[in-house]
């Protein structure tokens, strides 16, 4: 069964537009394994490839509304474009209007060329004037997502996804049909809480220009998948949602893309006494159990989340000793077990260096602390000898982390006299005494 999540929408009456879903279409029902043309309206044109419904690895997203079963299936590209498009009531009235779409999308592959959007609302009917045009563009090992409102350029978003991983993307396009204001244009990636995302979270964000340069269309009425060469996006795409209205947050509530379980506002990372200090912020919660903060990739602590409020929370978690380039993330975990991932922070701390600080007190009568700071992580060895080189006790031997580290050493069986310890890190040695006087 297809999820679905109520939103409740209060004061009907003061909303300026009809709050009717403008568009929606999941795919539910379709024939799998067939082209998408022919199907629920979808229509082709050109004579290139044809996109097709598929079940076997369905797009999810916690919290949006739809997706979970049947999706369509980007093809293959080739040299011969073609699109499939499907309409919905033109929309006629701009003004200083926003039209909102978004999707379930994961891209596979994607090609060098910034030419070949993939996706676009535009013109009803056989129209070919197209809006908020979304691209795939490849970065490092895996793709960055990019916009342009009507050209063939898009501008790309900071972070690099990862292929074959399921994104919830919103795209917003704002009119501004003045003598002096051009169009606004934003993508989200992942957005998530019960309200409108803020701009300053967009991952793409075109603002108005100096004058105006971008027509006004005639409608809108489409929305279009593009394959526009053999430079074109593979993957998939499921739960097409289109909203509009006289604002933005008229456009989100008729876009209803559902309850999204954690607002995260805000992630950073900043140096605090040799270690890295991580704070976060979210705007509202909903079923949250917390965050689990990954280290390099691998868990390292888990901070319990606040469950449901619509208040902004504030969290913080300190990482004691940092040494060399390491990365951050959060992975928020719903109380149903649902998991999203945050952005990658990057952060390099102090080199640092490997040395022995000694012991305290000293002398000691019959417990004492032997501290040291590890400039990188090292299998460690501690020993304890006597002044004719026997060894009386081993310490530590294990693996450790990078940064200053405590040992506590008990006497009480020992006599009085002066013992020597040695601390043995990455192959290098350093040994220090200390007196015990009973």
């Amino acid at each position: 069964m297809k999820k679905l999540f109520l939103t409740l929408i209060t004061a009907l009456a003061v909303v300026s537009i009809s709050t009717a879903q403008t568009f929606t279409d999941d795919f539910t029902g379709l024939t799998t394994g067939a082209t998408l043309i022919g199907q629920s309206s979808w229509t082709k044109g050109g004579t290139g490839p044809e996109p097709t419904v598929q079940i076997t690895s369905p797009l999810t997203y916690p919290g949006y509304n739809g997706g979970d079963m049947e999706y369509v299936e980007m093809p293959t590209p080739t040299a011969t474009a073609s699109r499939a498009y499907k309409g919905f009531t033109p929309i006629t009235t701009f003004s200083t209007h926003t039209v909102m779409y978004s999707a379930l999308i994961r891209i596979n592959t994607a090609a060098g060329t910034s030419s070949n959007y993939f996706m676009t609302v535009g013109n009803s009917g056989t129209g070919t004037t197209y809006f908020a045009r979304l691209f795939a563009i490849p970065s490092g090992s895996g793709f960055k997502f990019g916009l342009s409102k009507l050209s063939n350029t898009p501008v790309l978003e900071g972070t690099e996804r990862v292929f074959g991983e399921t994104y919830l993307v919103v795209v917003r396009y704002t009119f501004h049909n003045g003598a002096t204001n051009d169009d606004e244009a934003f993508v989200w990636v992942n957005p998530s809480g019960t309200s409108e995302p803020a701009t300053e979270t967009a991952a793409i964000s075109i603002l108005t220009a100096a004058a105006a340069s971008d027509p006004v269309p005639s409608d809108i009425g489409n929305i279009t998948w593009h394959s526009r060469g053999v430079n074109n996006p593979t993957g998939a795409f499921d739960a097409l949602r289109v909203g509009f209205g006289a604002t933005s947050a008229d456009a989100w509530t008729n876009l209803n893309p559902g309850t999204l379980p954690v607002e995260l506002s805000s992630f950073s990372v900043s140096p605090v006494h040799g270690g890295a200090l991580l704070k976060w912020e979210t705007a509202s919660e909903v079923n949250n159990a917390g965050f689990e903060i990954l280290k390099n990739g691998e868990p390292v602590a888990f901070i319990n989340g606040k469950g449901n409020t619509t208040e902004k929370q504030s969290y913080q978690w300190m990482d004691k000793a940092v040494s060399g380039q390491v990365t951050y993330q959060l992975r928020q975990t719903d109380t149903d077990g649902k998991m999203t991932l945050s952005e990658i922070l990057t952060f390099t701390g102090a080199a640092g260096t490997f040395e022995v600080e000694g012991n305290y007190p000293n002398p000691f009568n019959p417990e004492t602390k032997i501290r040291f700071n590890l400039a990188a992580d090292s299998q460690v060895l501690v020993k304890v000898s006597n002044i004719i080189g026997q060894e009386i006790a081993v310490l530590a031997n294990e693996k450790m982390t990078a940064g200053k580290k405590e040992i506590r050493f008990n006497a009480a069986n020992l006599a009085s006299g002066v013992y020597f310890y040695s601390v043995t890190a990455n192959g290098k040695t350093i040994t220090r005494s200390m007196t015990l006087m009973k």
